[in-house]
């Protein structure tokens, strides 16, 4: 029998950047946008704007969970999306 060569799936992102208690870091674009209620591209064009809380890591966005619930929750967004990113 010939072993199994297809690739692994391969989980979200945010489920392997989490805390030692299993709550996540930080979300997708996708994720923060399912949260926020808005559209990705809506979520998009926030970020690139500056009105939504997010930081480019290696090229991918990624939204940090205590910044996003900061927001929803209707405090200010730091400048530049924030440094606390954990």
């Amino acid at each position: 029998m010939q072993p199994d060569r297809s690739a692994p799936v391969a989980k979200p992102a945010a489920n392997l950047i989490a805390e030692q208690g299993g709550d996540v870091l930080t979300y997708t674009v996708a994720e923060a946008a399912r949260l926020a209620r808005v559209s990705v591209w809506s979520y998009y064009r926030g970020l690139k704007e500056g009105r939504l809380p997010g930081r480019k890591v290696r090229g991918q966005w990624r939204v940090s969970r205590k910044q996003l619930h900061r927001f929803l929750d209707g405090e200010e967004l730091a400048p530049g999306g924030g440094a606390d990113v954990a």
